[in-house]
């Protein structure tokens, strides 16, 4: 019986002697539900990549997408295994350990765990002394309904960047880096 709304893994087994194929070491096959299967029940097969001559068995996943339970019988034929001619590579051989019994997941592989990053700068701080003249005004501004914290942040910011920033009607930013001629 699987369960409304639910997933389950499901062990399948090659029969290799009904499938009389010739299988070489480096076969893979994809698990794909069959048309018999969808029409009987309504349930979804997810495909799975197997290569059985690491084992006979293998897991794939059935989902339950109804809010009703649905019973299979023991035999049913749930899917059919084709070969695929190449495959570059697989992400990850199983599903992410901590999720083995969240049913809600599907195929959520975690390929790393994270890492703090220590190359990571410290913070610009600044208070209101260190301010240009002519950010003054753009600071008491941008503070307003924020934290201390944030304050000496935003203050920082203004610093570090203040020669972005116009200081007058006539500071027009860097206009001798580049001379042009129009013809008139």
């Amino acid at each position: 019986m699987l369960p409304s709304r639910g997933s389950q893994k499901w062990w399948l087994m090659f029969m290799l002697n009904a499938m009389r194929l010739t299988i070489k070491k480096e076969d893979n096959f994809i698990i794909e539900s069959t048309k018999g299967f969808v029409q009987s029940y309504p349930l979804v097969v997810v495909a799975t990549l197997v290569n059985i001559n690491r084992a006979v068995t293998c897991k794939i996943k059935v989902l339950n997408p109804f809010s009703t339970g649905v019973a299979m019988r023991q035999d049913a034929e749930i899917g059919k295994a084709d070969r695929i001619d190449c495959c570059a590579g697989v992400i990850a051989n199983e599903e992410n350990e901590s999720e083995r019994d969240n049913i809600t997941t599907v195929r959520r592989v975690q390929l790393k765990t994270a890492e703090t990053d220590s190359s990571v700068k410290d913070l610009p701080v600044a208070n209101a002394k260190d301010m240009p003249p002519h950010l003054k005004s753009l600071l008491e501004e941008s503070v307003v309904g924020k934290t201390e914290e944030q304050h000496s942040f935003i203050a920082g910011l203004l610093v570090i960047y203040a020669d972005t920033f116009s200081k007058d009607e006539w500071d027009l930013g860097l206009t001798h880096l580049s001379e042009h001629a129009i013809n008139t």
